[in-house]
């Protein structure tokens, strides 16, 4: 038996799935699925209960999964020790600046010395990264609802409908989501935060929006193209991040909209992370200390 052949088990049981442990693996269900029959051969005992949805464990399983943490979590803090002082914290885009420089102070504050790397992606991204061990936080767009992921609100920063002046809404100030049916929702692609933009796109066929306008790459001029040109609208906040410094160099006017929401910002890291690491637990600590009064809402 080796480490790795707990950390598969580990991952099993807490998934629920060969196949959700598979992909915070990085590996293929198949060959994750041996490994664990292979562990119940060499142990001589069935770990899991196999149904066509999911796995459970047995008994023998459950009483493994605590030996088997407990093991990972002194392996991973003896590595976490011999390791240089270093921690990697994902970031999103249109991340404020003040969400930013508070996880940041706080990281600064609780591990002293240590140097913070930033790993600027998507949230979908950073999410599997925090669930792969690949990075000790992120700060990243809610909401967060990944099996093994905890996090803290930091920030709420209203959403405004951004449509081209020269629309037949370009004289309005405000506007309802359902005014908007006659043009397409312009976004990047929905898989950079499922999460959230899954929400939205429930409130916008609710309110009879069903045209869409997905640009690809990531290409949020394109997206402030396709608005400015009156042949889509999106929601953006209008004070901080890429795609609303983009759109205020174009002709668009930002419109206040029921139903729009806001665009919540999380710092975020893994269950099995912080039991791993102490740098993250007194890093989620100080996080929580520097918003006591609830995250800002602008």
């Amino acid at each position: 038996m080796e480490i790795r052949h707990l950390r598969y088990f580990v991952a099993v049981a807490e998934e629920g799935t060969i196949a959700r442990a598979a992909e915070r693996l990085h590996m293929a269900a198949s060959p994750l699925s041996r490994r664990i029959r292979d562990l119940e051969r060499e142990l001589g005992t069935t770990l899991f209960v196999r149904t066509h949805h999911r796995v459970d464990l047995t008994p023998d399983g459950a009483d493994l999964l605590t030996r088997a943490a407990d093991v990972l979590a002194r392996f991973d803090a003896i590595a976490a020790s011999a390791a240089p002082a270093r921690m990697t914290v994902g970031i999103a885009p249109d991340v404020s600046a003040e969400a930013r420089d508070l996880v940041l102070g706080a990281v600064a504050e609780a591990c002293p010395g240590v140097e913070v790397a930033l790993a600027p992606a998507h949230t979908g991204p950073l999410l599997v990264s925090l669930r792969a061990g690949d990075l000790a936080l992120a700060v990243a767009h809610g909401p967060i609802e990944e099996p093994g992921i905890d996090s803290v609100l930091l920030e709420r920063r209203r959403s405004y409908a951004v449509v081209g002046r020269g629309t037949a809404l370009g004289d309005r100030t405000s506007v309802r989501l359902s005014e908007l049916a006659d043009l397409a929702f312009a976004s990047i692609d929905m898989t950079a935060a499922p999460a959230l933009y899954g929400r939205l796109d429930e409130a916008l066929r609710a309110a009879g929006v069903h045209r869409r306008a997905t640009v690809a790459d990531s290409n949020f001029a394109g997206v402030a193209q396709l608005v400015a040109a009156g042949q889509a609208f999106t929601l953006s906040t209008r004070d901080t991040g890429t795609a609303a410094r983009l759109l205020r160099d174009e002709d668009v006017v930002f419109l206040e909209v029921d139903g729009a929401g806001s665009l919540s910002t999380h710092a975020a890291w893994s269950t099995a992370g912080i039991v791993a690491d102490p740098r993250v637990r007194d890093a989620v600590a100080a996080i929580g200390r520097a918003v006591p009064d609830g995250p800002t809402v602008v």
